[in-house]
């Protein structure tokens, strides 16, 4: 049996913003990129694991807000999740990435180094580009 539904623009608009309200409350961190890799939304369980203010990352390039740390050589989060993002763009399939060292400046998104900054170590999942933050340590 097949049922005609006529989705009126109300229902739609009510539906977009219960999704933004699910989007905001759920536990795990999510952040949304444009294609470009610009940051355009991040939900509260996100920015509490990064120690990020919306504010602050919105409208930001992803790897303007989240370099590799400088004082780490071997440092290639960068390099690595950048491919992973291009891979799920340009496919437009998910992408899992192995769990990874990706280190955040502690809160602080203009520069890793001077008086009082310190970087946040996190080793993170990545699913097509949202990260799923897993275990925490402070440097």
């Amino acid at each position: 049996m097949s049922v005609d539904r006529v989705t009126t623009l109300s229902e739609v608009q009510a539906t977009e913003q219960d999704l933004h309200r699910i989007f905001a409350v759920t536990p795990h961190p999510y952040l949304v990129l444009a294609p470009s890799l610009v940051i355009v939304g991040a939900n509260d369980a996100y920015l509490r694991q990064t120690l990020t203010n919306r504010s602050d990352i919105v409208g930001c390039h992803m790897f303007e807000v989240f370099p590799d740390n400088p004082d780490v050589p071997e440092s290639h989060g960068v390099r690595l999740l950048q491919a992973s993002l291009e891979a799920v763009f340009d496919l437009r399939l998910p992408h899992r990435m192995a769990q990874q060292r990706y280190d955040v400046r502690g809160g602080m998104v203009a520069s890793w180094s001077g008086t009082g900054s310190q970087s946040t170590t996190l080793f993170w999942m990545t699913t097509s580009g949202f990260h799923i933050c897993c275990t925490t340590s402070k440097t």
